[in-house]
């Protein structure tokens, strides 16, 4: 699961969007998500949770694990500098020191590094490591574009994409609203 809310911003918006960092917002779904899946789930993310939101997101996790009576399955893969693919939780877990400083590393980088498409380059370099294990993997980005399904395409016999373009269920309603002419009374599924 990844969110990048730079690929839904249009070609001509861009330029006034200069270096816009991904929000991650894909971080508390990705919880959930993972527990339907018999390996658990992975994000992708541009930045490292600061500390304080990596150990709340922590905390949330041990309180459904805990209610559930299992253990939630999740990965925070994020790139560093180097080009290495890093797990986060892990490293946060056993040597907090060490993810404070990737996070201080983090703040030093330019914005200019993160562009329109990350994510999905970052899934490409990594996919190996990424879906290993698994014979077919979900990918899940918050908003499916044309971009996502020309650059995954390849990958089809590894990768599995959504088939609902949005998962922002007000935009599907009003998308379907202006399909159907206004006629709210027409079954969908949102």
């Amino acid at each position: 699961m990844f969110d990048d809310p730079s690929m839904t911003i249009t070609e001509s918006e861009r330029p006034f969007f200069t270096g816009l960092r991904g929000f991650e917002k894909a971080l508390l779904p990705a919880l959930w998500l993972s527990l339907g899946f018999r390996q658990g789930g992975q994000v992708l993310v541009y930045a490292p949770p600061n500390p304080v939101e990596m150990g709340i997101y922590l905390k949330l996790k041990c309180l459904i694990e805990q209610h559930l009576q299992h253990a939630v399955s999740i990965q925070i893969l994020y790139e560093d500098i180097t080009g290495s693919l890093l797990e986060l939780i892990s490293i946060f877990e056993q040597n907090p020191e060490e993810y404070t400083a990737l996070c201080e590393v983090f703040t030093q980088r330019s914005a200019s590094e993160h562009y329109a498409g990350y994510h999905v380059h970052m899934l490409k370099r990594h996919l190996d490591k990424i879906v290993q294990g698994s014979r077919r993997s979900f990918v899940f980005p918050f908003t499916m574009t044309k971009f996502h399904e020309q650059e995954l395409q390849p990958y089809s016999d590894r990768l599995a994409l959504p088939d609902v373009p949005t998962n922002d269920k007000a935009q599907r309603i009003s998308s379907k609203m202006i399909e159907t002419g206004g006629n709210i009374s027409s079954r969908f599924d949102v």
